[in-house]
């Protein structure tokens, strides 16, 4: 999902710069965010920005959780992804 915010940030909105922020939220629960100072897509790109918007999304719920949109601090665009993190059991290993 940062990857992808990450790429159609630089390519779709010409964004200079972009900040990725994650926070724990309580016991199992994360926060994704991504900011950019990119500008709003040109009528021609504005349905490939949709697509990716619409791709994220949809990643986002695969993973339980939720993509919120909104408009940045740095002008551009906010991803927010709230998710929760699923509990490993001790002993239990990730590859």
């Amino acid at each position: 999902i940062v990857e992808d915010a990450l790429a159609s940030a630089a390519t779709l909105r010409r964004a200079s710069r972009a900040h990725v922020a994650v926070q724990g939220t309580g016991a199992d629960g994360l926060r994704l965010t991504v900011d950019d100072d990119g500008r709003a897509a040109s009528s021609e790109s504005q349905q490939a920005r949709e697509q990716a918007l619409q791709v994220l999304a949809y990643r986002a719920r695969l993973l339980g959780g939720e993509l919120a949109i909104a408009t940045s601090p740095l002008g551009g665009l906010r991803l927010a992804l709230q998710a929760a993190v699923p509990r490993q059991s001790a002993g239990a290993s990730t590859v």
